[in-house]
């Protein structure tokens, strides 16, 4: 499939997600988000730069066209953390990162798919891929609904298996460790 953007073929490599793909344009590599709407797009953009605004890394948007409704922003190479998850915990360095973005994106009132495949690491830095922004809710927060695909649970582990991704390496602790770990990394890093 391809899209014609002034003049110039945008080359779609592979779907990457539910209207998201990975595109060529002009010789380069990049990330494109497709909307349904006006309203979608719109939406898009003011919350990239509220998160942007607040300090939460996202990649770079270098084109966007209000007529055919899509964005290109940089391509991020690289792993997520989901795949370091299957292989041990992550550094704590990210676990301070994604509980500040979790408080920030909360501040600006925006909920975001925390799910760990929704982030790539780089330079020591988690940088949300832009998959999905949303009115903040209290019910779809991260500490109330993704915090436990962030440490060795047995929720992660569902998730790595649905994800097609190892679980051997995934040491499970007691109901009552593991509810410890999360509880005291959010006052640590969260509160």
């Amino acid at each position: 499939m391809e899209i014609i953007y002034k003049k110039k073929v945008i080359e779609i490599i592979e779907q990457l997600g539910e209207k998201s793909y990975r595109v060529t344009f002009k010789g380069k590599t990049y990330f494109m988000k497709k909307f349904d709407n006006k309203n979608e797009f719109i939406n898009y953009i003011d919350c990239s730069k509220y998160l942007k605004n607040c300090g939460v890394l996202l990649p770079k948007i270098y084109f966007k066209d209000k007529k055919q409704l899509f964005v290109l922003s940089e391509f991020i190479e690289g792993e997520s953390p989901l795949l370091y998850l299957s292989k041990g915990p992550l550094d704590e360095v990210y676990y301070k990162s994604i509980f500040n973005i979790a408080f920030r994106s909360k501040i600006e009132g925006i909920n975001l798919n925390f799910s760990p495949e929704n982030f790539k690491l780089k330079n020591g830095k988690l940088v949300y891929l832009n998959i999905q922004f949303e009115k903040y809710s209290e019910d779809r927060n991260f500490v109330n609904h993704y915090v436990k695909l962030w440490f060795h649970t047995k929720e992660l582990v569902e998730h790595l298996k649905e994800c097609n991704l190892p679980t051997e390496c995934i040491k499970l602790k007691e109901e009552y460790e593991t509810n410890k770990e999360l509880v005291l990394a959010t006052i640590k890093y969260y509160m």
